[in-house]
């Protein structure tokens, strides 16, 4: 059934629009038409002020229960604030909570990192204070290391050694007099040998006397777990204290 419309415009101060919407347009079935249809008139291309506000409300609201209807009076100036505070503080809170996911991805990965080197039992943090030799941790696939035992493996300067492998990959560490350091790291280079920063495991951001952990990769690995596990717990917390704080009063925003 197609029911029977009328056409209609309306002219008028713009500041009196919104009383005109709320009083008239709102209670009735009404299908607007764009202004570009009419070759005399012009489109209403006025900004919303309260686009940015709206969209906060609405990704509040996006997470809150149903909220029943209620009359609470506010001003459009109260309603913006409560929104705009509302979300001030949902940021700061989202801000630590990120922080706190890339602590996170950063102790998995050097979960990751340490796995492929738990057969060394030598204290990683020692190896940075070596002032005569030069130690560089990495993989290479299986080809190169084939061309590695065949043409290095007996140079004198030149330790490898092999903390894992799999059919694709060779995971180790090469070891050479410092003065040597530029050619074997070149002849490395040369073997597409992918380096793996693994004394970056040992930085301790939280403690400032003591700026890295002590001990080999199992045991690293085990401080690591304790690392991620603690920031799990506290990015759980603190998620369900942020929804908390969020919907403590929904009705409030809901009006908004």
């Amino acid at each position: 059934m197609v029911a029977k419309m009328k056409y209609i415009s309306i002219t008028g101060y713009i500041g009196n629009m919104n009383h005109v919407v709320n009083n008239y347009l709102s209670r009735y079935d009404i299908q607007l038409e764009h202004a570009s249809h009419e070759p005399i008139l012009k489109p209403f291309a006025t900004l919303n002020p309260y686009a940015l506000t709206l969209q906060k409300a609405e990704q509040f609201t996006s997470i809150l229960p149903p909220i029943p209807p209620m009359h609470h009076p506010m001003t459009t100036a109260q309603a913006v604030n409560l929104v705009e505070e509302a979300g001030i503080a949902y940021e700061q809170r989202n801000q630590h909570l990120r922080n706190l996911e890339d602590d996170l991805k950063n102790a998995q990965n050097n979960i990751a990192k340490l796995q492929d080197f738990v057969a060394f039992e030598t204290d990683i943090s020692t190896l940075d204070e070596l002032e005569f030799t030069h130690v560089q941790f990495g993989r290479m696939t299986q080809s190169h290391f084939l061309q590695f035992e065949k043409f290095l493996s007996a140079d004198e300067k030149i330790i490898f050694e092999v903390a894992k492998r799999d059919l694709e990959y060779v995971w180790g560490a090469y070891f050479t007099p410092i003065i040597h350091k530029e050619n074997i790291d070149a002849a490395f280079a040369s073997l597409k040998f992918e380096y793996i920063d693994i004394s970056s495991t040992c930085i301790n951001k939280e403690d400032e006397e003591n700026k890295k952990h002590l001990g080999t990769p199992k045991q690293l690995i085990a401080i690591w777990h304790e690392k991620s596990n603690a920031l799990e717990k506290e990015i759980t917390n603190l998620t369900n204290s942020i929804i908390s704080e969020v919907t403590k009063s929904p009705q409030r925003l809901a009006i908004a």
